[in-house]
């Protein structure tokens, strides 16, 4: 190559390198040209009210501050228990609209009794009207009323007969005989709970508390007799208002049944512990149900039984009634 021609192309490529550096200064961020700021609009804004004035008499407790959460120490679980075994929840099966829930069959066991058709109301009946829960008794007629008070006066009269009914010949000779009766019955049992008692003995003692149980009968049903003027009366039962006033007017003002009330009154207690004795003895007691059928035994009470069985048909010994009449 000429000199002229070498001088030529090292100037050209110094003139190409001058010119790629001048391109890079121009592209660098400083070298661009900057956007002009644009103002911002005016925001309004509220006046921020004055903070209330702390009271001087209150202290204020100075906030702590948070402990910051060390990230070195581990906060510990709590290890599932190996024993209890966590089942995985069941997705829940979604409801098919074709398919129909089945129902429990009835129990062919069980019979369902048939629902019994309502009764239709005949109307040829009459239904009669509703009473009030509480109805009012009727107005007591004047009849009515008189009769009750004869009912009162028969009740004092029969009260006041029992003391003289009580100190009566009869009454007096009665009590001898039921207490020679209870004193014999207490020996009999007595003996009886002996751990081996004599059976002839026993027997003997049997025999002759049957013997004072048919006098006390007698000697009760003679003082019934003598203090009874009115024989076809029957008595009824003193505390019992509704058996009082059964009786007629005429009943309740007589004196004859007044009285025949009274000894009733007065014989009823002793009449059921004397017939207690036949249950109590006769009945469940071997030996004294054996003496009494016995007719060896028969002739230590056989007298005080038929003068008993007499008196109960109405046929009494007219010296008795004689000596015991007041």
């Amino acid at each position: 190559m000429k000199p002229a021609s070498r001088w030529i192309a090292v100037l050209a490529l110094s003139l190409l390198a001058a010119c790629a550096s001048s391109n890079h200064k121009d592209s660098s961020p400083e070298s661009q040209p900057q956007p002009e700021a644009t103002p911002q609009d005016p925001t309004w804004r509220e006046d921020p009210k004055p903070a209330k004035p702390a009271d001087p008499k209150v202290e204020t407790q100075p906030k702590q501050p948070t402990k910051p959460v060390d990230p070195k120490v581990e906060t510990p679980t709590k290890p599932a228990d190996p024993k209890v075994e966590t089942q995985p929840k069941q997705p829940t099966k979604p409801v098919d609209p074709k398919v129909e829930t089945p129902t429990k069959p009835a129990d062919p066991k069980v019979e369902t009794p048939p629902k019994q058709p309502t009764k239709p109301v005949d109307p040829k009946v009459e239904t009669p009207p509703k009473q009030p829960k509480n109805p009012q008794p009727p107005a007591k007629t004047a009849a009515e009323l008189e009769h009750e008070r004869l009912a009162d006066e028969y009740v004092a009269a029969v009260k006041t007969l029992l003391p003289g009914l009580e100190g009566s010949k009869a009454w007096k000779q009665f009590e001898g005989d039921y207490r020679k009766f209870e004193d014999k019955y207490d020996k009999v049992k007595e003996t009886r709970k002996a751990e081996k008692p004599n059976k002839n003995a026993l027997e003997k003692e049997w025999a002759e508390c049957i013997k004072y149980w048919y006098e006390a009968r007698y000697s009760l049903a003679l003082f019934t007799r003598l203090h009874s003027p009115a024989q076809d009366f029957v008595a009824v039962f003193l505390y019992e208002r509704a058996d009082v006033l059964a009786l007629s007017d005429a009943q309740l003002q007589s004196d004859d049944c007044r009285h025949s009330q009274a000894a009733s009154e007065l014989a009823a207690t002793p009449s059921t512990e004397l017939n207690r004795f036949r249950t109590d003895a006769l009945k469940y007691d071997l030996t004294a149900g054996a003496v009494h059928e016995s007719k060896d035994h028969s002739k230590t009470f056989g007298d005080a039984k038929k003068k008993f069985e007499d008196a109960a048909a109405g046929k009494f010994d007219e010296k008795d009634l004689k000596r015991l009449r007041d």
